[in-house]
């Protein structure tokens, strides 16, 4: 007699049972949370959001400030690796990078943190949206995706902006499993998945499966190892210890297994969804779709001639899988963190590594003692300030453009957690507690 999903006692997925491989949900098998929603062994959300609008702007009064900024670039500019963007302030904390050269339809491009935000000189009632937004992996989970795009549509009325109609183009919604290892789970074995695609793929390293994919277009699924996908001591890597430890309320899990569904236009355009409210209110049903009737993983291997007999109703759908299905988007409270500041994406450490990797470097080559630290700081000290003061004082505006050019790739203006922002110490940064939301 098998034992349903919901019939199963409480048991910590993932913590004391590592390998995954052979359950199948029989009787006497490893029992499950008797309750999936709210479970603090899973994150859900959105790991990449991309909308357009089309906008009825009542004077091109902000399109021409841009346009002002791309044109005072000179070909100069060029020679410096922060050429390519120039701050512009539109007030209130709202700053972003203009870029020198546009993407696509899309001549303006305005960048802050892994935000981007395009725009074009259409009119409303053209067939090709007149802007952009898109929101990368960090942002969509610090702040929110949803907060982020609700933000940044009050701010485009306030810029004098009319949103007549928006779509959304394409999205990510992911699952992270906490505390699961990618290489015990078995999503890495081709012949146990059922996908309504032909083309998959497997990825290996050092010999050892990380990473599988199936589908391309409108629906692509992946499962991987995301501990190992992230470069360790990188911004993006810290974000995520500090998210995950802060819905776990501990230590940040030494693995990570995302289960990842990228869903492009065709697929929204079918289901009839085009709005950002319609997307929210929808991503369990999108959900339900995609891990139960587009994706499916047994809990043993099928034969080839069970593939071309397409009998596959007999294969019953492996624990692991009835779990990943069961997850629920917005239906319990997350733990989140509570900061002073928004998401730094910039590593300062590796940076400061960097530059004394650089100024050991400078002080071999003037023939410094090996083991004086002393006079390695008061090098380094003198010869950054010197450097820094002779830059600011021969072009204080090149100066200070670097700086706020640099400012928006390190943070994104429309956190909220950017308003009232101040400098502080990098440990006082880096400070955060958890509360529940």
């Amino acid at each position: 007699m098998t034992t349903s999903l919901q019939d199963r006692s409480s048991f910590d997925f993932g913590l004391n049972v590592r390998n995954f491989s052979n359950l199948d949900g029989g009787a006497g098998r490893i029992p499950c949370p008797s309750q999936v929603v709210g479970s603090p062994l899973y994150l859900a959300g959105l790991d990449f959001l991309k909308v357009s609008f089309w906008l009825d702007w009542k004077s091109r009064l902000f399109l021409d400030s841009i346009k002002a900024i791309k044109d005072s670039f000179s070909s100069d500019d060029l020679t410096d690796g922060q050429g390519m963007f120039s701050s512009i302030d539109f007030g209130e904390d709202f700053t972003f990078n203009v870029q020198r050269r546009g993407a696509g339809n899309h001549p303006f491009v305005l960048k802050c943190g892994d935000i981007t935000l395009m725009f074009s000189n259409h009119k409303v009632d053209a067939q090709h949206p007149n802007c952009r937004l898109e929101i990368g992996s960090v942002s969509c989970w610090v702040p929110g995706a949803f907060d982020l795009v609700d933000r940044v549509m009050h701010w485009l009325v306030e810029r004098g902006a009319s949103i007549s109609q928006q779509k959304i183009m394409e999205s990510h919604l992911t699952v992270d499993l906490l505390h699961v290892d990618f290489s015990q789970t078995g999503l890495f074995d081709i012949n146990r998945w059922i996908c309504r695609a032909t083309k998959s793929k497997l990825c290996f390293e050092n010999f050892e499966p990380n990473y599988f994919s199936s589908g391309k277009g409108k629906v692509m699924m992946r499962a991987y190892d995301k501990t190992g996908e992230l470069k360790p001591g990188s911004s993006k890597e810290i974000a995520f210890q500090d998210l995950w430890s802060a819905h776990l309320g501990g230590l940040p899990p030494e693995h990570v297994t995302r289960i990842e569904f990228q869903l492009r236009r065709d697929y929204f355009k079918e289901s009839n969804i085009n709005t950002v409210y319609q997307l929210q209110e929808d991503l369990n049903a999108i959900w339900e779709y995609c891990t139960g009737e587009w994706s499916r993983f047994t809990s043993r291997p099928l034969e080839i001639k069970d593939r071309k007999n397409k009998n596959h109703q007999r294969f019953k759908t492996a624990f692991l899988w009835e779990y990943i299905r069961s997850v629920r988007f917005n239906a319990a409270p997350v733990q989140k963190l509570e900061r002073g500041l928004p998401v730094n994406h910039v590593n300062v450490d590796h940076l400061v590594r960097q530059a004394s990797g650089c100024i050991l470097t400078v002080c071999a080559a003037v023939g410094h003692s090996f083991d004086d630290v002393a006079e390695h700081a008061v090098t380094a000290t003198q010869l950054i300030s010197k450097y820094l003061y002779n830059e600011h004082s021969t072009n204080n505006k090149e100066y200070k453009r670097k700086m706020k050019v640099k400012r928006n790739q390190a943070y994104v203006c429309f956190d909220s957690a950017y308003e009232g922002w101040s400098p502080q110490s990098y440990h006082e940064r880096r400070g955060s507690h958890v509360t529940s939301t």
